[in-house]
């Protein structure tokens, strides 16, 4: 089990035939699994040649992928691996992967019949390791680069003009915990994992802000959840308006420490599922949330890297350029969409508190 050192950073340690092991990471996770495939290196003899791309994948590039990747993710991508690419171009020299072999390996997946996402998968993969392959210098160039992949189907719309999302707020606020979590989605753009984990504590009143410190992650069944770093690696801070302050102390759950009632990220899910039809949204995932709340922004006119920032994305390299501005613009485009979404409520007289 891994033990935390006192410079914030776990360690993991096994004894293999008299030599002690270590395994290092930020989480207990990653800890674990460093150890796991330094232990695993010791038995490299077993495995095939890393000069061969099975070889390179299996030795190089897949450690990585455990030591960063979700365990949906990395089932995702052993699948791919095991299925198509070892089968297809293992034995190959990883140096001398051409964009035919490449290309040979999508034309077999659409022969296949594989449908588009996964063929799109497929390329991604293999692009990877090729890619992983060019840092490290067993290839010269990406040979996946201009792949003909098939086209995917269009992604779905996911928007809500304010008025809508008034109605969805109000419509979901008197189910216990559900209102909290789509409000926490819907407006805010947090993921499961990071509503399942946020703490009443990480609500500052004072700086009027949002800290996003840690997510919640499904394990393999039997094994529960685990909390780890938000994703990026690092916390974030999302800038509130009293209206938003106000609505997440009604909505939250006060006889927990976890503002949405902790949990884990499928039942958020599953209790969305339950609900979504009645609530009018039958063709909804609770993921569109997000996706609406990013659309909302902008079209008040929020520009992109703000938008990064305040749903945590880390595929927009200008974010860090404007790093020292980005708070209080976040800010800004926060009050605007809580007095823009207010604005919506109908008229009626509250009764004195």
């Amino acid at each position: 089990m891994a033990t935390r050192r006192a410079d914030g950073r776990y360690v993991s340690t096994k004894k293999i035939e008299g030599r002690r092991i270590y395994g290092y990471g930020r989480t207990e996770s990653e800890a674990e699994l460093d150890l796991e495939t330094k232990i695993a290196a010791l038995s490299m003899p077993d495995t095939p040649s890393i000069e061969t791309l099975a070889g390179y994948a299996q030795a190089v590039w897949w450690p990585r992928q455990r030591a960063h990747c979700s365990p949906l993710t990395l089932k995702r991508y052993r699948g791919i691996l095991d299925k198509w690419i070892e089968p297809n171009l293992g034995t190959l020299p990883i140096a001398k992967i051409s964009p035919i072999d490449c290309q040979n390996l999508i034309d077999r997946c659409i022969s296949a019949k594989l449908s588009p996402k996964s063929t799109w998968l497929v390329a991604i993969v293999l692009s990877g390791i090729c890619r992983h392959a060019v840092r490290t210098g067993h290839l010269h160039r990406n040979p996946c680069e201009g792949l003909a992949i098939p086209k995917q189907k269009p992604r779905r719309e996911r928007s809500l003009t304010l008025a809508e999302l008034r109605d969805l707020l109000a419509a979901s606020e008197s189910i216990p915990r559900l209102g909290i979590r789509v409000f926490l989605g819907a407006v805010l753009g947090l993921r499961r994992g990071e509503i399942a984990g946020l703490l009443w504590d990480d609500l500052d009143r004072e700086r009027q802000a949002l800290y996003i410190r840690r997510q919640i992650i499904d394990v393999k069944a039997g094994k529960g959840q685990r909390e780890e770093l938000p994703k990026g690696g690092k916390t974030r801070i999302i800038p509130l308006s009293k209206w938003m302050i106000e609505e997440i102390e009604i909505l939250g759950d006060m006889d927990s420490p976890y503002i949405a009632g902790g949990g884990a990220p499928d039942l958020i899910t599953k209790q969305w599922a339950a609900r979504r039809s009645k609530l009018g949204y039958a063709d909804w995932t609770f993921h569109d949330l997000r996706h609406c709340a990013a659309s909302t922004l902008n079209a008040l006119g929020v520009d992109l890297v703000t938008i990064a920032a305040i749903l945590g994305h880390s595929h927009i390299d200008m974010t860090l350029l404007y790093a020292n501005t980005v708070e209080g613009s976040a800010r800004k485009a926060i009050e605007n969409l809580g007095k823009s979404i207010d604005a919506c409520t109908p008229d009626v007289v509250k009764p004195d508190i």
